[in-house]
């Protein structure tokens, strides 16, 4: 087991996000009861991007912390959106 706190691994999760969606996608297709069926195009599209959202804070203070920590990890270009309730 890994984990994506390591400045390392994580670099290798974000370098390879088709093997990692391949992986969960068996996982879960495995736990269902269903067979895996391979994407006709394994290869990303280049005008898409899809963004991972680590955390929600009530308090911003909270907020910039953990982007604090976040940045330090590596990932240099996360950062806070505010959202109205």
């Amino acid at each position: 087991m890994n984990f994506h706190d390591n400045a390392d691994i994580a670099k290798w999760l974000i370098e390879n996000p088709q093997t990692v969606g391949e992986a969960i996608a068996k996982g879960v297709c495995k736990g269902y009861g269903v067979t895996y069926k391979a994407p006709s195009d394994p290869s990303p599209k280049q005008d898409v991007f899809y963004r991972v959202q680590v955390g929600v804070y009530n308090d911003r203070k909270n907020a910039e912390a953990f982007l604090e920590q976040v940045k330090k990890a590596g990932f240099t270009n996360a950062f806070i959106v505010e959202v109205k309730k």
